[in-house]
């Protein structure tokens, strides 16, 4: 997978968990649900940015 698939990967998995239908069928225990995905993205991001630091940059 590219590095710009993974992040418009991450961007739209983030307007899927943040958006009505979830927020709507989790509304019992809203504040799990939103702390819990607000750090499963976090901890996602941080995996591709490690990994994009970890690999050797191409240049002219």
């Amino acid at each position: 997978m590219e590095n710009r698939d993974a992040w418009l990967f991450v961007f739209l998995l983030g307007v899927l968990f943040f958006n009505w239908p979830l927020l709507d069928a989790f509304r019992d225990h809203l504040p799990v649900y939103l702390f819990s995905s607000w750090a499963g993205l976090v901890l996602i991001i941080a995996f591709l940015a490690g990994r994009n630091a970890r690999r050797p940059k191409q240049g002219p």
